[in-house]
């Protein structure tokens, strides 16, 4: 017994062993590593600026495209990844550089709320009025997703305000058709043209009176369905 206690004192006694905790760098790439280009898009689009740095650094082409003819540039666009957006238009990123649909950074920025990025690429002379395949500028795209302050922006920097795309529709049809009533409010204050018709002969106004007649419509039959169901 006593040794039995013994061992189990002498076990108590003993001090554990202690482990020391690995710590790995966040976004800290392998120096000896080489940077892919997928590796390098992926980092555009992420926000990983160190890995982005260390491809260029390392010789990387800054103006590479992927398969739909998107630069990092246009990723990093469309993620608002404001810092690498910067350094890549520092390293010398075609501003202007269109994708297989012809959209280029700025019809991307303008899909996100990134006031920044927008502001990044008009300082670097991105083309305020530059048309995809479907002939739509970057203040069609800014009124379709609702950036309200991107809609102002653009207009102060001299975007075409009645612009038409491929449909003959402009700005102020395509915020009456989607219900941006605030983009409509910015519009028609930087002085939208109520009366240009799109290719199907509707103007803005009329948009809105057919939205009305419609809902009107609607409600009515839904009413109508109620009292025959008894409801």
């Amino acid at each position: 017994k006593n040794t039995v206690h013994q061992r189990r004192n002498g076990r108590r006694g003993k001090s554990k062993k202690k482990f020391s905790r690995i710590t790995i760098p966040f976004n800290q790439p392998d120096p000896n590593e080489k940077i892919t280009q997928y590796d390098f898009f992926m980092a555009a689009s992420s926000g990983k600026l160190k890995t982005v740095r260390k491809y260029l650094d390392d010789g990387g082409d800054v103006n590479t495209k992927d398969t739909c003819k998107r630069t990092a540039l246009h990723r990093a666009a469309l993620y608002e990844q404001e810092e690498i957006v910067k350094l890549l238009l520092e390293r010398g990123a075609k501003v202007n550089s269109s994708d297989k649909l012809s959209n280029t950074p700025l019809h991307w920025a303008c899909r996100g709320t990134n006031l920044e990025v927008v502001r990044s690429l008009l300082k670097h002379n991105a083309k305020i009025n530059t048309k995809d395949m479907l002939l739509n500028g970057p203040l069609h795209v800014a009124t379709r997703v609702g950036f309200v302050e991107c809609v102002d922006y653009l207009l102060e920097c001299g975007a075409n305000l009645n612009d038409r795309d491929s449909e003959g529709d402009t700005p102020i049809h395509d915020a009456v058709r989607l219900g941006r009533p605030k983009v409509v409010r910015t519009l028609v204050l930087h002085g939208a043209n109520m009366e240009m018709k799109n290719k199907t002969g509707k103007t803005a106004v009329d948009m809105v009176q057919a939205w009305y007649n419609n809902t009107k419509q609607a409600l009515a039959m839904a009413e109508a369905e109620r009292e025959r169901k008894g409801l």
